[in-house]
């Protein structure tokens, strides 16, 4: 027989029910709006491409929904927790036939268990006598209502399974919609796939799809574009098709037209680049994540920093130092070598100078520093990198050029700027003879005044008197030529510079016959080995010589003056011949002064006539 402790279990069993049957329609209640929030932000990311703020607040939105949802129909359900008096209110509102008897005896016992007097026991045990015997057949789980728990559970079965066969159907859709929570440029999957872009430019090439390389391109540079898509899947041409460049410094982007270049290759053109970017690819349905663009200067040649660069250093015979110069053409005396250093615009990683005629040299590096003034006033050290081409000789006419790498890869401007190279020829000294200016005849005791005058551009080392004595029958091949050398001053340019030359030392006899001129040398030894000298004025070719085995030096030399030598007697008997033809020369003359004083007086008297004066 039903007892009362038993009637109180029962009431706490429908107590425990009720909270299951809460707890178990909540969760089904919440699993319904969690996949409807999912899905529903699913679609509307995806067909819209929400921002990444917007996706945020989005996200934020949904889980207040499900936190409502959890707070309202699970926590706050689970609190509200119901004494056995509302149980068995409960209980008799279903069962009519109790008509108060059960909450009474809840009541009744409740309070006499606590001492207080409620009235006579008699009554009170045949109420509860009664209370239990009625109780005994009921169904008190009647009450608990499970109808919202099966619409939820169906509900959410539905839900559920619809939401399993969409990521089962598609994963990578709903893998993305949690990356783009986390990564910004997250991307959902399209029917366009990329395979690889490619920035082209100046001499590099990179891929730059996620993992490959930053893209750099020389500023002031074209930078051309090339995407790769899967076969599979090749859009059409269409005006949406486009690479969008966005300013790193200035947020500003520049849009440009990414067109067809054959089968799953497309193709844009940056005409000119001048600030680090990002690339972002739009073409069909796909869209790249952005892309970095480093804008970057060509290495070149700082010339102001560097300041006069190039130092010259002369053949030792010049005996002169050549201030430094900046850097640029090389013009300087032939034979000489130059010192080229410079500081470059950029950290380099090779630097190497190249001729025109195929010859290369390489650069070293020589860290050094150097002070700049602060904004303060001060001066600091600062740390700089040189370039340095310790010798380079300067033997012939050419050009050249440098040819730098940076550290990122790119080389200085192309084509690059080519610098001359004036290998200046040391001349040749020159020496004339003033006197005597023609071919004389000479006595063999008589003295020749001789006068010269010699320059060079670096300085004269010596001059020779050079002279060959040819006896009456004798013929020039074979004469043996001597010399008799000169001391003059170390200076380019001699004033003229006269000597007597005692023929009679030469042991002449009349009817001998004596060739001179005046050679002159410098320092110079490659002025040394000059060309054969022209044939004297007036004289037949003789016929070449053989070449010989080692080079000849030759001099440069003065014209040729011929001394015939005669006796005495013929001498004077010249001198008078000469006298006679002179003295003829001045009775001439002055036959002429009197004939020309006469026409000077006609013309006279007819000026003055014209003038209308009397004579």
């Amino acid at each position: 027989m039903l007892t009362l402790a038993d009637l109180q279990s029962r009431i706490a069993a429908v107590r425990r029910k009720e909270r299951r049957v809460v707890l178990t329609a909540g969760v089904f209640r919440s699993a319904v709006f969690l996949v409807c929030v999912v899905l529903a932000y699913f679609l509307i990311d995806w067909i819209f491409d929400l921002p990444y703020p917007v996706r945020l607040f989005c996200t934020a939105a949904g889980l207040a929904v499900i936190a409502y949802v959890v707070n309202k129909h699970i926590i706050r359900e689970l609190r509200r927790i119901e004494e056995d008096d509302e149980i068995a209110l409960r209980v008799e509102a279903r069962n009519q036939d109790l008509r108060g008897r059960l909450i009474s005896t809840l009541q009744l016992t409740r309070a006499s268990g606590t001492g207080v007097y409620v009235g006579s026991p008699e009554l009170i045990a045949a109420l509860e006598a009664e209370t239990t015997r009625m109780s005994e057949p009921l169904d008190f789980f009647r009450i608990v209502s499970t109808e919202m728990l099966i619409r939820f559970g169906v509900a959410a079965a539905v839900v559920v399974a619809i939401q399993t066969a969409l990521t089962i159907r598609f994963p990578e859709h709903f893998q993305a919609l949690g990356t783009r929570l986390v990564r910004p440029n997250a991307h959902f999957p399209t029917r366009t796939h990329f395979k690889t872009i490619k920035a082209v430019g100046g001499n590099f090439q990179r891929n730059l799809l996620p993992g490959g390389e930053v893209g750099m391109v020389p500023r002031g540079e074209e930078l051309l574009i090339e995407v790769t898509v899967d076969e599979r899947e090749i859009p059409p041409a269409h005006p949406d098709n486009l690479l969008l460049f966005k300013s790193v410094a200035r947020g500003t982007v520049v849009p440009i037209e990414l067109a067809p270049a054959g089968g799953p290759l497309f193709k844009g053109t940056l005409s000119k680049s001048l600030e680090d970017m990002e690339l972002t690819v739009r073409l069909g349905d796909a869209r790249s994540d952005p892309l970095a663009v480093k804008v970057l200067a060509r290495p070149e040649v700082d010339v102001t920093s560097s300041g006069d660069c190039i130092q010259y250093t002369l053949p030792a015979y010049t005996h002169e130092t050549l201030p430094p110069e900046r850097f640029g053409g090389l013009s300087v005396l032939s034979g000489s070598t130059a010192r080229i250093r410079f500081i470059p615009t950029k950290m380099l990683a090779s630097a190497r100078l190249e001729r025109n005629d195929g010859k290369t040299f390489s650069l070293e590096k020589k860290p050094d520093t150097r002070m700049i003034l602060t904004k303060e006033g001060g001066a600091v050290e600062e740390p700089v990198e040189w370039w340095e081409l310790p010798k380079l000789l300067i033997d012939k006419n050419a050009s050249f050029h440098l040819s730098l790498v940076d550290t990122d890869g790119l080389t200085n401007g192309q084509p690059p700027v080519e610098y001359p190279i004036e290998a200046r020829p040391d001349n040749p000294p020159t020496i004339k003879l003033l006197k005597p200016a023609r071919d004389l005849t000479v006595t063999p005791v008589a003295k020749v005044n001789v006068a010269f005058s010699a320059r060079d551009d670096w300085g004269l080392r010596t001059v020779w008197c050079v002279y060959r004595l040819q006896t009456e029958g004798q013929s020039e091949t074979g004469v043996e030529v001597k010399r008799i050398e000169r001391e003059v001053p170390h200076v380019k340019s001699t004033p003229p510079i006269t000597f007597a030359w005692d023929i009679s030392v030469l042991n002449v006899k009349p009817g001998d016959q004596i060739v001179f001129w005046m050679e002159a040398d410098d320092d110079c030894e490659a002025n040394d080995f000059l060309p054969p000298p022209r044939v004297r004025r007036g004289g037949d070719a003789p016929p070449p010589a053989p070449e010989p085995a080692t080079p000849q030096k030759v001099y440069p030399r003065s014209s040729d003056i011929k001394l015939t030598v005669i006796s005495r007697e013929e001498k004077i008997l010249e001198l008078q011949a000469e006298i006679e033809r002179l003295y003829q020369q001045i009775v001439h003359a002055k036959e002429n002064q009197e004939e020309l004083k006469g026409k000077v007086r006609i013309l006279l008297e007819e000026l003055l006539k014209l003038k209308g004066e009397a004579p």
